[in-house]
């Protein structure tokens, strides 16, 4: 009886059973829309993934944390900035997501939990337009780990698709959640980051982007470090006076940005929900792959695929492994 029980077992083990949101680009960049189960291959530890379906996404589960710290409202043009790029995130959006807002580092200010409401959170962010250094109560430093942290609560339980989308300068040295602790508690949620700043390659504090953006990356979502000063072009010397640190590539300026920033929204708002059945439990983080190509078009062979790249062993702490009712 054990043993002809034990298939039933691993069907219905939450630990074997994933939920993961996958992004897939054509040769030209352009997203690739009407794949099924049959396009993709998926294998871990070099054993096949079984694929049990693909279906597209259109109605993600997104926190807008938006960095209301000193550094930050200080600045006119680059809190307008960081208002305006959440506004757009918020319009950009299918009319189904829910979307939440989180404005750190005060917690009850400006928060919104998950809502269709698109109206009453765009009115919330316009009248955040106006709030500048000094009229807020209080010293207010970058909290970027705790409030990512505050924002996989406001998530609860999870979904493929769920997205945390932070606009911040990158200055973080008071969370009491590091960058590790968050990671192992973060679950299936992507990360997507728009890191604002006059020179943010010129900082020396530039430590947190860089965990950022690998965090990003590694969750399937992706960083857009970016500057703030109209007049600086991508090749100035003053991004970095003494030597380009590993992101530099990825900084953009001028009309680089509304292009870029475009191009996140878009893999925030659509994607493919992928159900997936694993073997066997796992022990620790594991990397995969997965692959996917267009049956029968040779031409479209090689499609990128953007997806977490490990998966996460059942835990107490791994919110990833549990199944959204």
């Amino acid at each position: 009886m054990l043993v002809s029980a034990s298939p039933l077992l691993a069907q219905t083990d939450p630990c074997l059973h994933r939920s993961v949101a996958v992004n897939v680009f054509d040769n030209h960049g352009e997203m690739v829309t009407g794949l099924t189960a049959k396009n993709f291959q998926a294998s871990v530890r070099r054993q096949p993934v079984k694929i049990l379906s693909v279906t597209q996404g259109s109605a993600p589960r997104v926190v807008i944390v938006l960095d209301a710290s000193d550094t930050l409202l200080g600045e006119g043009s680059e809190w307008e900035f960081s208002i305006g790029s959440a506004m757009r995130l918020n319009g950009a959006l299918p009319a189904d997501a829910s979307v939440g807002l989180m404005v750190f580092p005060t917690k009850a200010e400006g928060t919104i939990s998950l809502t269709q409401d698109r109206r009453g959170i765009a009115t919330q962010l316009d009248s955040l337009k106006t709030v500048r250094r000094g009229s807020l109560k209080g010293t207010r430093k970058t909290t970027v780990w705790d409030a990512m942290r505050q924002a996989v609560s406001l998530l609860g339980p999870p979904q493929a698709g769920d997205a945390i989308y932070v606009i911040s300068d990158g200055l973080d040295k008071t969370s009491r959640v590091q960058w590790r602790n968050f990671e192992r508690s973060m679950g299936s949620v992507r990360i997507f980051a728009l890191v604002a700043a006059p020179y943010p390659n010129a900082g020396l504090d530039s430590v947190l982007v860089e965990e950022l953006s690998r965090l990003a990356t590694d969750s399937g979502g992706s960083a857009l470090i970016v500057s703030t000063e109209h007049s600086l072009e991508r090749d100035d010397p003053v991004f970095s006076p003494v030597k380009p640190p590993p992101y530099f590539d990825k900084v953009v300026t001028g009309s680089q940005i509304g292009v870029a920033r475009e191009a996140q929204f878009r893999r925030i708002g659509s994607f493919y929900g992928m159900e997936i059945q694993l073997s066997g439990p796992l022990e620790k983080n594991s990397d995969w792959s997965v692959k996917a190509e267009v049956l029968n078009e040779a031409s479209d062979r090689g499609l990128k695929v953007i997806y977490p790249k490990q998966l996460s062993p059942c835990g107490a702490e791994d919110p990833s492994t549990k199944k959204a009712p």
